[in-house]
């Protein structure tokens, strides 16, 4: 992410396998890395959101032929947007991966508008020390 231009923050997946990588990344980008708990109620807060900017042509998906598969495999159980199952050929199953990775980085686009997260710089402030040390003692 340090060879990114303009990078401004990321949505990581941090249950099971990505717990340990969303992490290592936080740790690495403090401020800049949002670890998600993906629920049900994630979904539900976050499918419409993408599917809003999708139907304004805010954004859009590649023209890649298992990426719009992985979006297929995205349908309503229970009311509430998820992938549903597995998509492909014996030997390219798909777990709808491309479509969870559009969710996350509209995710991390929003949460940014939202903190308006910037890097600042720290510039001292010369100011008239009160506390000046007299003799040998810190406290006289």
């Amino acid at each position: 992410m340090n060879e990114l231009p303009n990078f401004c923050g990321a949505s990581f997946d941090s249950r099971g396998n990505g717990q340990m990588i969303a992490e290592l990344a936080a740790q690495e980008w403090p401020g800049y890395v949002n670890q998600v708990m993906i629920s049900t109620k994630w979904y539900a807060e976050n499918f419409p959101k993408l599917k809003e900017r999708m139907e304004d042509n805010t954004t859009n998906i590649p023209d890649d032929f298992f990426i719009r598969d992985d979006f297929r495999v995205v349908g309503l159980k229970s009311g509430v947007p998820c992938v549903l199952e597995r998509s492909g050929g014996v030997r390219e199953k798909r777990h709808g991966d491309g479509a969870i990775a559009k969710l996350m980085a509209n995710h991390a686009m929003l949460e940014d508008e939202e903190k308006s997260y910037h890097p600042y710089k720290y510039a001292p402030v010369k100011t008239e020390n009160l506390y000046r040390i007299t003799g040998n003692n810190l406290w006289d």
